[in-house]
């Protein structure tokens, strides 16, 4: 169901969702569960630099997983070095190999995780990050648990205080960052999502910046949860501001940023903080009219990550070729091919709901140059296997980039087949 007919859901779970009262947790207490503890220990337990690492899958297969994670945790505490931990608890991280064993769990733990690939999850005895690897690709993956990884991390050392706009922001600069042979690319900006806004901006449809800085947590969840026509816009939107004051102006406003944050951990209103960072002198109306220009002006799309961006199409359509038992072996057939089917997948993340089409060019284009002097391409690599997806190379970016596709071990009870492979992206 998760990804028929090409569609993919991607639901992070926000930190507000954290305190989640529900009637699983209390059956469990009086059942004699402890909060769900018991089921930890049913877990292989092992400790990676930064995390307590819990996984039902055999540990070699997921050491990876938490080396990323720890390089992405590494990245947040250099960002954020003022920022001693608060909360007396573990930093764990759940892997599981298929997501009815997720479910499962966390249901157990007092949270339900329906309709997510990935959650920061606190029942008040334990917290945790969380994720499944059966089905999804590891750009999937990444992507939710370098999002939710920031808000466990603001939960443990900034606190609840952190406004929404700043909160989802932060979660989505991480979140679009990409690990590149062991180093952290942050300042990621996709073409679509630079696009997104620069539409918005000229339709004057874009959220006056007043209105994301003072908007309770109450007022932002209401507008998620009743699915208002602009609750995507908030990410999209909160993201770009935060990228203009982390990439603006060479770093000009990395410092004010950094001292926002901090005055809202110690108690400060939103607007209060906003002026103690930025100075009396400052206005909203004025930051809005400058995240504009940068936004028109000066953001940049980023070559590699607009390619990965595209390739989750081309991931999406392989596979349903392949369950479809049509083969190819080049672009020129796989667009052929899709384009007769009319293949689309919507991702939804943070309530951004985006279709990609094989009735788009852009789908099938040579990725951008990131180097004037070398053309770029995309070509298709034949299965690893048997009646499995054809695989992709990138060629011409300064970083060389191979789709493959693996079947994930452990988690039993998956359910076989094409649908379980999990598409991983190497850089060469």
């Amino acid at each position: 169901m998760r990804r028929a007919l090409l569609t993919a859901i991607i639901v992070a779970a926000a930190v507000l969702a954290l305190a989640v009262a529900s009637p699983v947790r209390e059956a469990a207490a009086q059942s004699g569960a402890g909060g769900g503890s018991s089921i930890s220990k049913n877990l292989t337990r092992f400790n990676s630099r930064s995390y307590e690492v819990f996984t039902d899958m055999p540990v070699a297969d997921v050491k990876p997983i938490a080396a990323h994670m720890d390089a992405v945790f590494a990245e947040y505490v250099k960002r954020f070095k003022d920022f001693p931990q608060k909360v007396g608890m573990p930093v764990r991280l759940y892997v599981f190999g298929t997501e009815a064993a997720y479910l499962r769990t966390l249901k157990g733990k007092g949270f339900s995780a329906d309709n997510t690939s990935g959650v920061f999850f606190f029942n008040g005895d334990e917290g945790g990050l969380a994720t499944f690897v059966e089905g999804q690709s590891s750009l999937e993956m990444y992507h939710v648990l370098q999002h939710e990884g920031f808000h466990q991390f603001a939960f443990l050392r900034i606190g609840d205080k952190l406004p929404q706009w700043a909160n989802e922001g932060l979660a989505e600069y991480f979140g679009e960052s990409i690990l590149v042979k062991g180093a952290l690319r942050t300042g990621v900006a996709p073409e679509n999502r630079i696009q997104a806004m620069a539409l918005a901006i000229r339709s004057k449809t874009n959220w006056p910046f007043e209105t994301l800085l003072t908007m309770s947590d109450e007022g932002w969840n209401e507008k998620v949860e009743k699915a208002d026509r602009r609750a995507g816009m908030m990410y999209d939107q909160s993201w770009s501001m935060i990228h203009f004051l982390v990439e603006g102006d060479n770093g000009k406003y990395r410092k004010a940023l950094g001292d926002y944050v901090m005055a809202v951990s110690k108690g400060l209103t939103s607007e209060q903080a906003f002026k103690k960072a930025f100075g009396d002198a400052a206005t909203p109306q004025q930051f809005e009219e400058a995240w504009k220009r940068y936004v028109q002006n000066d953001m940049q799309p980023d070559a590699v990550s607009t390619t990965l961006e595209r390739l989750e199409f081309l991931v999406f359509g392989a596979r349903r070729l392949a369950e479809s038992g049509v083969e190819v072996k080049s672009m020129d057939d796989l667009e052929r091919e899709l384009r007769a089917r009319k293949a689309s997948v919507t991702i939804t993340r943070e309530g951004i709901r985006r279709e990609m089409s094989a009735s788009d060019p852009a789908m099938f284009d040579d990725p951008p140059r990131d180097d004037p002097k070398k053309a770029t391409s995309i070509e298709v690599t034949p299965p690893q296997r048997e009646g499995w997806p054809v695989g992709f190379r990138v060629k011409g970016l300064k970083v060389g980039i191979r789709l493959l596709w693996e079947v994930p071990s452990g988690g039993g009870g998956g359910s076989g087949g094409v649908e379980a492979l999990r598409s991983k992206v190497e850089f060469e």
